[in-house]
Parts: structure tokens; C-alpha cells; sequence
């Protein structure tokens, strides 16, 4: 028998792998071969933890991802604005780049994180499309700062501290990148008192509201995607590559996807051209090699379509009607027949402005040639009929392009009568 301490008394367990124990502080104590302990599971005394004010970050820690090696041109004002409004001032400075899929937002918010990284404190890169997706990155910096945490602390508890150590600690650079929802990251920005905010987003959602001054990035100038694609290819004919820019409505994200093609296939600026007129479908769905699938101009915007059929399904449809129709300065009542209630279809239209998929004025919608081109090879399931002026139209033809000549007729007539 085990001796035991002056008015204690015997604690016995019977059959095998039992424990037995008098008493048990500040452990975990567990038995058994598939045992479900857990390393978060274990607590360490709360004085083990540092407050967030007792921590501070090591020379030069970041969380950036790296550099591409595609060239960057043609946004050297694009970061001077943002170093001019992020360096403007203390407290919360925050801005949002808002564009169009691919258009360079991301892109952008990284050249600026490394071109000033040695300016702050500390800078941390979060892909914040989801409040969950805020919370692993806001828990990351954490660990980064206090490893010990990533055993001692749920994810939540983790990111916790990470605010609270952004608020104790002034000159550090916050990258957000695609947003989706405000109310993702409006509780945080509150509580960082003394951090630059960066934000990129899809939304063009008035962020100006949010305390965020708005940075709209819009495609390259025609001479700089002529360079961007001879850059990338090495091919001199630049009358090719500034047709071939045009082609692909300056947009960098198809510019460099055309770009890693040509030089993959060891072909040309002029075979990339004629592929893309034969299979637009094929050549905006070839990602370079290496490259996530996703990152395809066409499975970028095919994200965005399903997240806008999601909300509004009328959205989603006028965007297959606009693929057929004139992409410039078009009249917003030409597409009033969309609904029973016009109403209806400027409530959708303003989503797909949200998104940047269109560009919209008190009168007029202009469309993004890629984005007709994707859309119109990238057909959508059966569409749900909104009224009845649109279902008429939608049950005279069986592809959207019919549809789209249906609507031209039906616009045209409207406008000759009136109705």
C-alpha cells in the first residue's frame, strides 16, 4: 500500500488501464489507445499566456504571400493612392479596392503590402471572404506572435487575442483580401484603433459609408496591356498584342492567362488570337500551368455568376440577356420587360453593379466584352421565369442567344409604341 499524506485516505481503481487519482488540478488525464485527447484541449495556467500589450512582434514577421513573377505595369497611380491615403493619418485607415474580377485588386493590395512592409510594425495578409475565413486569419496572427496559443487556445480565443493585440499595438498594416460582406469585417474594423486597413472586394457597395475611402480599379490602358502581353511572351509584334489586349478588354487576369498560353504552347500572339475567336470557351478556361483552376478568367466570373444567382435570380438572367445586346451606353428601360415590375429589374441590375459586372448610370448599363463572351459560352441552366412579359419571351427560344434576339424585338417594338 502506497503511503499517503497525513489525513489522506486510498483512492483505488480496478481492471485494467484504470486511474485513479484523489485529486487532479491544471492536468488532462487520459487512458486507452484511441484516447480523445486533444491538444487545444489542454489549458495552461492563465499567467503562462502574456496579455497581447506584453508581446511584440519579431523583426520583420509577416504573413504576405509571395510575389508572381508576372510583370506589373501600368498601376504606378493606383499605389501611390493607396501609400497617400493609408499614410494619411492615425487611427483606423482603411481603404477598399473594388473592380471587376481579375482587374488586379489583389495583385495591387500585394505589390503595396511588400513596397512598404518595412514601414510597420507587422504585416498580416487575410482572405476574408467569410467571417470564418477572418477568424482563421485573425488566429494565425496570433499563433505567429505566441505559438504557445495555437495549444493553449481555441481559434476563436486565438483570434481574440490577436485584436486585442492590434489595439495595443499602433503601426501595423491589415490586408483583407475579398471581402464579400461589410458586416464580415465590421466589428473588426472598430477595434483596431492604430492600424491601416486594406480591403479588396468584388462589392462596390458604397464602403464609403463604412469609414473606408474607395479605391475603383478599372482595366489597363491600352498601352500597358500591350506591354504586359509582350512582356509576357517575349513575342515583338506589338500591332498583335495591342488587337489581341483589345480582344480581352484589357483586363490583366485574361491578359496573363493569354500570355502564360503562348508561352506554354510555344505559340503566338496571333495563334492565341485566332484560338480565342474559334474557342473562346477553351482559351478563357485554360489556366497556366500550376496555377489553381479557379484562377481561370472564366471560373472567376462563374464563382461570381453563382453567388449572384444565389441572391437574385432575375440578376442573373438580365446578365444573359445584356450578353447578346450592344455592351455600350445601353438604355436601362430596354430591359423593363425583364419583369412584371421595373422595379424588380433595377434592384437587379444594382446587384450586378454591386459585383462590378456591369457599369450603371441613372440611365444607361455597359457590359465588359469578356464578360459577354464568358457568358454567352457559359450558358445557364433553365431559367426561372420572374413575370409574365418575361416568361413570353424566354419560352420563344431555347438558347440564350435566341432570347437575346427575342429581346432586341421586343425592345424595339416597345420603344416604337411606347410600351
Amino acid at each position: 500500500m502506497t503511503e499517503l499524506p497525513a489525513g489522506g485516505r486510498e483512492v483505488r481503481a480496478a481492471g485494467d488501464r484504470s486511474l485513479a487519482a484523489g485529486r487532479v488540478s491544471g492536468s488532462v488525464v487520459s487512458t486507452g489507445d484511441h484516447s480523445p485527447i486533444e491538444a487545444r484541449r489542454i489549458r495552461l495556467d492563465s499567467a503562462a499566456v502574456p496579455a497581447p500589450s506584453d508581446v511584440d512582434a519579431p523583426a520583420g514577421v509577416h504573413g504576405l504571400p509571395p510575389l508572381g513573377g508576372t510583370p506589373f505595369v501600368g498601376r504606378g497611380d493606383e499605389l501611390d493612392q493607396l501609400a497617400a491615403v493609408l499614410e494619411s493619418g492615425s487611427g483606423v485607415v482603411a481603404q477598399a479596392v473594388a473592380g471587376l474580377g481579375g482587374v488586379g485588386k489583389t495583385e495591387l493590395a500585394l505589390r503595396h503590402g511588400w513596397a512598404c512592409k518595412d514601414r510597420y510594425r507587422l504585416v498580416w495578409w487575410i482572405t476574408a471572404d467569410t467571417p470564418a475565413a477572418v477568424e482563421a486569419g485573425l488566429a494565425g496572427l496570433a499563433y505567429r506572435l505566441l505559438p504557445v496559443l495555437q495549444a493553449a487556445t481555441t481559434p476563436a480565443e486565438a483570434a481574440g487575442w490577436a485584436v486585442g493585440w492590434l489595439q495595443t499595438h499602433r503601426g501595423c498594416l491589415l490586408v483583407l483580401d475579398n471581402v464579400e460582406q461589410p458586416a464580415d469585417i465590421l466589428h473588426l474594423l472598430g477595434q483596431v484603433d492604430g492600424t491601416h486597413v486594406l480591403v479588396t472586394t468584388r462589392r462596390d457597395l458604397g464602403w464609403q459609408r463604412y469609414g473606408l475611402v474607395p479605391l475603383r480599379l478599372g482595366v489597363l490602358d491600352p498601352a500597358a496591356a500591350t506591354d504586359l502581353l509582350v512582356g509576357l511572351t517575349g513575342d515583338p509584334d506589338r500591332a498583335t498584342a495591342g488587337a489581341l489586349a483589345a480582344d480581352l478588354g484589357y483586363l490583366p487576369l485574361a491578359l496573363d492567362q493569354a500570355g502564360a498560353y503562348v508561352s506554354e504552347h510555344r505559340t503566338t500572339l496571333a495563334g492565341y488570337r485566332q484560338l480565342l475567336a474559334a474557342d473562346p470557351g477553351r482559351a478563357l478556361t485554360t489556366p497556366p500551368e500550376g496555377t489553381a483552376a479557379d484562377r481561370a478568367v472564366a471560373r472567376v466570373w462563374s464563382l461570381t455568376r453563382t453567388a449572384i444567382d444565389g441572391r437574385n435570380r432575375l440578376a442573373g438572367r438580365l446578365l444573359d440577356i445584356l450578353a447578346w445586346l450592344g455592351p455600350d451606353l445601353l438604355p436601362r428601360d430596354v430591359l423593363d420587360p425583364a419583369a412584371d415590375d421595373p422595379a424588380q429589374v433595377a434592384d437587379a441590375l444594382a446587384l450586378l453593379a454591386s459585383y462590378s459586372m456591369i457599369t450603371l448610370t441613372g440611365g444607361t448599363v455597359s457590359v465588359h466584352r469578356l464578360v459577354q463572351t464568358i457568358t454567352r459560352h457559359h450558358p445557364p441552366a433553365v431559367p426561372a421565369a420572374t413575370g409574365t412579359r418575361s416568361r413570353r419571351w424566354w419560352q420563344r427560344s431555347r438558347s440564350p442567344k435566341r432570347a437575346g434576339d427575342a429581346w432586341r424585338e421586343a425592345a424595339a417594338r416597345g420603344a416604337a409604341t411606347g410600351t
